[in-house]
This record gives C-alpha cells, sequence and structure tokens, in this order.
C-alpha cells in the first residue's frame, strides 16, 4: 500500500481542487507505503445420514507475511457433529417432541493481528541529535525486533444440547464450552536499559471456561400472542502462563488470576485516633486519624506495593437477559432486561480526589470523617495529598444491577383505516431506553467495561415514532 499526501488552505475558490491553487503558507507533504498480504488454502466436508448424524470438517491453512519466513503458516482444523436424537425411530412419533440434539465441536483459530514487520528491524525519523552545536535531521532503531513469532492460536470445545417441545413453543438451548489461547502476541516489560521498545512476543496462556443457557416459550390465547425469552451465561478467565506479572493503574496480569484483575490494598476501615496510626505498620508520613487502614499483608511494618493483592475481578458473572413480547390485535409491547449477578467495579479519578480539584463531586464527601462524625462513610479530607485514593478495596463496589434496557409500546392501524388512508401500514409508538436500574453501586454506571467510573452515565431517552408504508 502506497500512501502519498499534501496540504494547502486558504483557496481562492471552493470549485479549485488542486493543490497549486492553494496558499503555499503552512503546506506540509507526506508519503509512505507499505507491503503485507496473507496466503490462504480452505477446505470443507459435510456428511449427513438420514439426517439424523450430521458431520462437517473444516480446515484453513493460513500464511501471514507479518511473520518471518519459517513462521508465516500455521494449519487451523475444526470438526463439529451432531445427533438428532429426535430422528429416531423410537422417539420420531412422540407429538410433543418438536426436536432434540445433542451437539458436539473442536476447532482452532489463528490470529496475526500485529504491527507491520515487527519481525525486522527498522529504522525511524525523527531521532535528531546534535552535531557541532547545530540540531541535525536523524534516524535510529527505537524498537527490538523478534524473528521468532508466528500465529496466536486458540483451540475452542464446544459440547450443546437442543430442545424443543410442544410443536417447539418451548425451545431450550444449553452450551459449554472451553476456550484456551496459546502463544499470545504480546509486548512485554523490558529494562529501560535497554534503551528500545519491547518487541512482540508469543507468551502466555489463557483459559475461558463457560457456559450458556437459552429458554423461550411462545404461545397463542385467543387474539394474544406473547413470548417469553430468558438467557443466562457465566464465564471463568484465568491466566495460566504469563511470566512476570504485569501491574498498571488498578490492573494486574498474573498466573492464575483473571485477565486485568483490580489489584490493590486491602482496606481495614479507618483509624479513629493518632494511637491507633501510631501502632498500625508505616503508610505515609502525613497519615492520621480518618484514613483508610492498609493491611499490612507480608507483616513487615511498611505498606508499600508488596502489599497489593487481587482485590476483585471486573470480569461479570451470570451475565443473563429477559424478553418480554405481547401483542394483542393492532397493539404490541415489547420490554428487555438484562443484568449481572457478580462483578466489581471501582470509583476513581474525580469521584475520590476530593478538594485536590476545585469541587466536590459526589454527595458522599458530605459524610467524611471528623472528630465529631468517626462512622463516617468517607476518609478525611486532606488538601494535596493521595494517600487516601491508593487503589484499594475500600473504593471497590458491587457492581451487579438489573435494568430495563428498552421497553416498547406501539399500535399498528387495522387494515379497514389503512385502505382509505391508500398505504400500506401505519404504526405508532412510543419507547424508552434505560428506564430504570436496581443496584447497590453509587456513582457509577454498573453496566461500563471494566468496572470504571470515568465514564458518562448512559442517558435515559424517550422516543415517540410514527412508521409509514406506502
Amino acid at each position: 500500500m502506497k500512501k502519498t499526501g499534501g496540504f494547502r488552505r486558504d483557496f481562492y475558490s471552493n470549485d479549485l481542487q488542486e493543490l497549486d491553487t492553494g496558499s503555499t503558507e503552512g503546506q506540509t507533504n507526506e508519503g509512505k507505503g507499505n507491503e503485507w498480504a496473507m496466503r490462504s488454502a480452505f477446505g470443507r466436508v459435510n456428511y449427513a445420514y438420514h439426517d439424523k448424524y450430521l458431520l462437517e470438517a473444516n480446515f484453513r491453512y493460513d500464511g501471514s507475511f507479518r511473520f518471518a519466513k519459517g513462521n508465516r503458516y500455521g494449519f487451523f482444523p475444526s470438526f463439529s457433529g451432531a445427533w438428532r436424537i429426535s430422528e429416531e425411530p423410537f422417539l420420531k412419533e412422540k407429538e410433543n417432541l418438536g426436536n432434540m440434539k445433542v451437539r458436539v465441536s473442536w476447532g482452532k483459530l489463528g490470529n496475526q493481528n500485529i504491527d507491520l514487520y515487527q519481525y525486522i528491524h527498522t529504522m525511524s525519523l525523527g531521532q535528531n541529535y546534535t552535531l557541532n552545536g547545530q540540531l541535525v535531521n536523524g534516524i535510529a532503531q527505537t524498537a527490538l525486533a523478534n524473528e521468532l513469532i508466528s500465529w496466536e492460536t486458540t483451540t475452542s470445545f464446544d459440547v450443546g444440547f437442543d430442545l424443543g417441545l410442544w410443536k417447539n413453543k418451548f425451545t431450550l438451548t444449553a452450551d459449554f464450552y472451553i476456550r484456551k489461547t496459546d502463544d499470545i502476541l504480546l509486548k512485554r516489560d523490558i529494562p529501560l536499559t535497554v534503551g528500545l521498545d519491547a518487541p512482540f512476543q508469543n507468551v502466555g496462556s489463557v483459559k475461558n471456561t463457560g457456559w450458556e443457557l437459552a429458554l423461550a416459550y411462545q404461545d397463542k390465547i385467543g387474539d394474544f400472542e406473547y413470548s417469553v425469552i430468558g438467557t443466562l451465561s457465566d464465564v471463568k478467565n484465568k491466566i495460566l502462563k504469563f511470566g512476570e506479572k504485569s501491574t498498571w493503574d488498578w490492573y494486574v496480569n498474573m498466573e492464575g488470576e483473571s485477565i486485568e484483575s483490580l489489584y490493590g490494598y486491602v482496606a481495614e476501615g479507618l483509624f479513629q485516633t493518632q494511637e491507633e496510626v501510631d501502632n498500625h505498620a508505616f503508610q505515609h508520613t502525613m497519615t492520621g486519624p480518618g484514613d483508610v487502614i492498609y493491611k499490612d499483608i507480608n507483616n513487615d511494618g511498611i505498606i508499600n506495593g508488596d502489599d497489593k493483592v487481587v482485590i476483585g475481578s471486573t470480569i461479570p458473572c451470570y451475565s443473563y437477559g429477559i424478553t418480554l413480547n405481547g401483542k394483542y390485535k393492532g397493539f404490541g409491547m415489547n420490554l428487555f432486561f438484562n443484568g449481572v449477578g457478580k462483578c466489581n467495579g471501582y470509583q476513581m479519578g474525580a469521584l475520590i480526589e476530593g478538594p485536590i480539584w476545585d469541587g466536590f463531586t459526589t454527595k458522599e464527601v458530605l459524610d467524611r470523617w471528623t472528630p465529631e462524625n468517626t462512622d463516617a462513610s468517607w476518609p478525611r479530607l486532606v488538601y494535596n495529598t493521595v494517600h487516601n485514593q491508593e487503589p484499594s478495596s475500600f473504593w471497590i463496589q458491587n457492581t451487579s444491577y438489573f435494568r430495563l434496557k428498552n421497553v416498547q409500546v406501539g399500535y399498528t392501524l387495522p387494515k379497514p383505516a389503512l385502505n382509505k388512508l391508500h398505504v400500506s401500514n401505519v404504526r405508532v409508538y412510543v419507547s424508552g431506553e434505560n428506564m430504570f436500574t436496581l443496584t447497590k453501586a453509587k456513582n457509577l454506571d454498573p453496566e461500563f467495561p471494566n468496572g470504571r467510573a470515568t465514564y458518562y452515565p448512559q442517558t435515559k431517552i424517550f422516543s415517540l415514532g410514527l412508521d409509514v408504508t406506502f
């Protein structure tokens, strides 16, 4: 791919598109190019016997120019099979049984999505230096290369069960899966003394074990049609191989824990007296009554990074959704609820920094610790210090929730009225999003990713609409 570009402004006319017709003041130009390609072979075999026994086999043989010769190609097969038990003679005559099937699948996928030219040593412009007291344009290597990198692979195993009863008025789908990713392409921390950015490496292994369940029932009572759909899922994530742990902000990646686990101090309440401060492990020169108590995990008498542990997970457990549909003649209603049974989130930034900012952002700060208010939910406010805002379990919240995500009520005009209007369909509806939420979390939206409270909360939206089809 080649790219060439130029910039000018202050054109004589909007109708003139040539660069020369613009002002030379502030003009720029740029040009760059790169080459990369994929070479793939793909095959599939399907087999069905009496519509009861189903088999499928796939293979991919992919080569990526993002890797060096000798490491470019990867083989990624997959196999799946199903047994439609409901087609067996001993069950085929069962009127209430619409479908019963067992499914099994296994397969591999490859990932090569990294920056280009990571396997060769490249030079970067803009590395200027001084020569004889003058600034001179320079070029230099800024990152290490790794000729050994190759495909990141994910191996998946799934076993599922499908069931349909009463002419499929009731359906059930259940799946259990295991997904393991090996040779993960990452940039690991290297000593700063190297002087160059870290290269990509095939390091790390992560395993996800989970299940999914979906239930649905639909029926009709006279002119009233309705359906109920429910989903429930859970997943356990675990880093199997990573090497030395990697920490940043509130997060840690380390073997035996889930990806981006919350990492910090274990909070044990608030100091109430100076005597408690003196008898506790040293935390900070400004520590005093009303500050957060951090647990001395290794009992060395000093609170530092060695006392930080995993204090929560941002990966939600027991995610669920409920959809209710109803229709009576021209009227229709749809409600969608969603939620999470277990998850952790945390407050950070302006939500906990207090007087570092010009104003307080939460009403909880009114219940701050003072000598007259020792049973407070908020530590004392201390100007220009952050020792109370360290990542700790004090700021961790339970972000499980139940939310009415969407609701819509509509009415469709009957056919006689449509004929008079000379249209084929007219529907008027009113809808709402984020109507209400039940949660113990405060000051943050529990639905935001990674449990962070730094996003603007989701808004409640009401809409009135009209659909007309001619």
